[in-house]
């Protein structure tokens, strides 16, 4: 059946367009009017081969009906100029398959617009502006179900393609899962092997670049497998990077040289990470994820995983040499500093030491500053930061900083020794909260 092009140009009016046939080729419906009332456009055809084009332009539109139902649908383009649509937009397309479907709403006001699209094979692309809020329900009961996953990059190969890595001193691997984790986390596997007795220890965190929430150690055998570690915990973000910390000489893992290539290696304790043409072979685990979800980038919760712990530290740094620094043990992995205390027991260590707080490796301290500068410009009622004592007759000197000072990889406390030939002694104390 071919139809001519029809074009109305009438007063306010509530008209239905009702077309059954067998084969459409081309339908181009064009209503342009100043106020229109209810629109409804019913289309029944075997198949649609070509297009059909709906132009509505009005000033004030009701509701606006198109329902199409056809085995085989070409392509449809609806749309809407009108300054307020005041009713609803029910928009029903059933259909075998379907070719270009454009719908384009123009208005200052829209009621609902609902578009139900029933086809074995289609492509929607869906684009808004301004406050809009979008709900896409794929009615399908397999969308509301829990599942058990693994997520791999090594598409199921079981034989390295490439000679495995080697690993030196601080140098780490890792792998970026960008998306998909949330759940539980049953293991962590890394496809590997051992010549002797041996260790390989994986290490996760939600990003690149932040010290490790938690770590697990695996034992390879003498020959290439995959070989997991129990994590057993709740993972609640979206994103997980898996990185090699430590690994025996005798420990070999696997990798190749296939794309996409998504190889991260550091050199320097994972403060920075670059590039390599490889696959790391690693695997996660894990159940109760919903599946069919949208995906999501960037920030979708500030959720602090898993869980809080406090950590103490209390240690005296003997002969720190003269121009050289001294810290703690580097505490590794993400928090916030709660209490850091530093003493100096003598005139001479309290003139010649720079009290330091490093996270992330940065000074974060607002100056560096031995002791006697110190107390220059802070008082026992400075917010954040005092003199707990000064007490010249016993030459015992201390400062207190309750900054709560965060850090996503790394913290260390200690001091600089600003003499120029001799060294002398501290002390600190600090709690730190830890993300672990």
């Amino acid at each position: 059946m071919k139809l001519k092009k029809m074009s109305l140009d009438l007063p306010d009016f509530t008209y239905p367009i009702s077309i059954v046939g067998y084969t459409i080729t081309s339908l181009p419906i064009d209503i342009v009017a100043q106020s229109v009332g209810v629109i409804s456009i019913s289309i029944n055809a075997t198949n649609v081969t070509g297009n059909i084009p709906i132009d509505i332009k009005a000033q004030t539109v009701g509701n606006i009906g198109v329902d199409i139902k056809a085995q085989t649908l070409g392509t449809v383009n609806i749309a809407i100029n009108a300054a307020n649509v005041t009713g609803n937009i029910p928009i029903d397309i059933k259909a075998q398959t379907v070719g270009n479907i454009g719908i384009d709403i123009k208005a200052q006001t829209v009621g609902n617009v609902g578009v139900d699209i029933k086809a074995a094979t289609a492509t929607i692309n869906i684009a808004t502006s301004g406050g809009v809020n979008i709900i896409i329900d794929k009615l399908t009961q397999a969308a509301y179900l829990e599942r058990r996953s693994t997520i791999s990059n090594d598409n199921n190969v079981t034989t390295p393609t490439a000679p495995p890595d080697s690993m030196t001193g601080t140098t780490y691997r890792g792998k970026f899962f960008p998306r998909g984790i949330r759940g539980f986390i049953e293991t962590l596997s890394v496809y590997c092997k051992r010549t002797a007795a041996g260790t390989i220890t994986l290490s996760y965190s939600p990003q690149p670049g932040m010290g490790a929430i938690n770590s697990v150690t695996i034992t390879p055998g003498a020959a290439w497998d995959w070989k997991s570690a129990n994590v057993r915990a709740f993972w609640n973000y979206d994103s997980m990077f898996i990185w090699i910390s430590a690994c025996s000489a005798d420990v070999s893992w696997g990798r190749d040289a296939t794309t996409p290539y998504d190889y991260l290696a550091s050199t320097d304790s994972g403060v920075t990470w670059f590039t390599g043409d490889y696959r790391l072979y690693a695997r996660i685990d894990l159940r109760e994820q919903t599946i069919g979800d949208i995906p999501v980038s960037g920030i979708v919760n500030t959720i602090e995983i898993p869980s809080v712990v406090s950590a103490r530290q209390e240690v005296v740094l003997s002969n720190i040499p003269a121009s050289t620094a001294a810290y703690d043990t580097l505490q590794v992995g993400a928090g916030e500093t709660l209490i850091v205390i530093f003493g100096a027991n003598s005139d001479a260590a309290m003139e010649a030491l720079k009290p330091r707080i490093l996270c992330d490796g940065n000074l974060i301290l607002p100056f560096d500053s031995t002791f006697e500068s110190w107390a220059y410009v802070v008082t026992a009622t400075s917010p954040g930061i005092a003199l707990g004592v000064w007490d010249g007759t016993n030459h015992l000197y201390v400062l207190i900083v309750t900054i709560p000072y965060p850090f996503k990889r790394s913290l260390q406390v200690g001091f600089y020794n600003y003499h120029g030939s001799l060294a002398y002694t501290g002390w600190i104390a600090y709690v730190y909260k830890k993300i672990s």
